[in-house]
């Protein structure tokens, strides 16, 4: 499995697994010491029912407000959160009378409602508690106009095509039969593509600047770089699971497998050692002891870490390669968007690492969100 990596303006950097061949590097992009190259260059990732789709029937995508993207199929609604896919259909007491699992569009509605076409019927997919309902007599008068007002996609078919501008600045366009071109200094130049595709039905883009389009089989993403990558090695072989780069000068990457975190330096990408349960940066290598999924920097400096399944860590400086370490495990059920698991955080929010603090823990340093 090689691993692409993309980095963003924030702290944070998203990860995303491509699949087939067995090499275990990461890939990543650091714009300061990188120099540009004149072609734009373009990642494209593909996925089917080899990496958990659950049809190779797709009808429809969107994204949702918490950066997931959705997927229609003629076997469920199924979800993607840049590590798996999740495939949701109706239960039994639900209350939804959905006959069969065949969708064939869906639409983001406000308040985090998914409007699902089932066959020639309408249902409601509740991003709050993850079941389908039947639609209110209300909801039902407009489903025609919610089709249309809020729907996320672009079509490509019958000879169609679309044009998106990258972080970058770069556009770029698509048309059904795969062909991708960018503009470059005022000329349109075909993209030359290391996979071929059917037929591109429908495209969006994410909020990260990535493009998704699917055909009648596969999903693809379309991550566009200006950037040539250094690969780092990591070994031993282990499943990647989060890239961070803190305000220190510090970027970790977290492994599933030996549950270690290994710190290195922004400034010429050496390791600088391994992140150990005492807090220390180790030389030698030395586990951590959890599987970190995901990082969070607040305004002091502080580092939260959350794992699978072990909780939340906050890690305080306590010197140039130190932390002091605190450890929870009784996490609010409401900290945790989408999980029903109080020790598994996969993302962290500022609200949830305030509710998480210990009873009488000073937790006015955090940035709060505003809605």
């Amino acid at each position: 499995m090689e691993l692409q990596i993309n980095l963003v303006t924030s702290h944070h950097l998203h990860l995303q697994a491509m699949r087939k061949n067995v090499i275990w590097t990461v890939i990543i992009g650091w714009l300061a010491c990188l120099t540009t190259t004149a072609q734009p260059l373009c990642n494209i990732l593909q996925y089917d029912e080899d990496d958990g789709v659950p049809s190779s029937h797709l009808t429809q995508l969107l994204q949702d407000e918490q950066g997931f993207m959705w997927f229609a199929t003629w076997n469920g609604l199924c979800r993607y959160d840049g590590y798996e896919f999740q495939t949701f259909k109706p239960k039994v007491g639900d209350g939804c009378h959905m006959t069969t699992d065949r969708i064939r569009n869906i639409n983001l509605l406000p308040g985090g409602l998914i409007l699902c076409q089932v066959d020639t019927e309408y249902y409601i997919f509740d991003l709050d508690n993850y079941r389908f309902r039947d639609l209110t007599d209300q909801e039902r008068q407009h489903t025609k106009e919610y089709t249309w007002d809020y729907r996320q996609s672009r079509s490509l078919l019958n000879g169609k095509h679309y044009t998106w501008t990258d972080s970058h600045q770069t556009q770029w366009t698509v048309q059904g039969d795969g062909v991708l071109t960018y503009l470059h200094d005022g000329k349109e130049t075909e993209y030359p593509l290391p996979v071929s595709f059917k037929t591109l039905t429908f495209v969006a883009t994410d909020n990260q600047g990535n493009l998704w389009a699917i055909d009648y089989g596969s999903i693809y993403r379309f991550s566009t770089r200006k950037q040539p990558v250094q690969r780092l090695a990591i070994e031993p072989r282990a499943e990647v699971k989060c890239l961070f780069a803190d305000s220190k000068g510090h970027f970790f990457i977290t492994t599933k497998d030996d549950k270690v975190v290994r710190v290195y330096s922004s400034m010429d990408h050496h390791l600088l050692g391994y992140l150990g349960p005492d807090g220390r940066v180790h030389q030698s290598y030395t586990p951590f002891g959890a599987a970190v999924y995901c990082m969070y920097e607040d305004k002091d400096s502080t580092l939260w870490l959350g794992t699978k399944p072990d909780g939340l860590f906050r890690l305080q400086p306590i010197g140039a390669e130190a932390y002091q370490i605190a450890h929870f495990t009784d996490l609010p059920n409401t900290s945790i968007p989408h999980s029903r698991r109080r020790r598994n955080p996969c993302s962290l929010f500022p609200d949830t690492i305030r509710k998480t603090a210990m009873p009488g823990a000073d937790t006015s340093s955090l940035p709060r969100t505003t809605s």
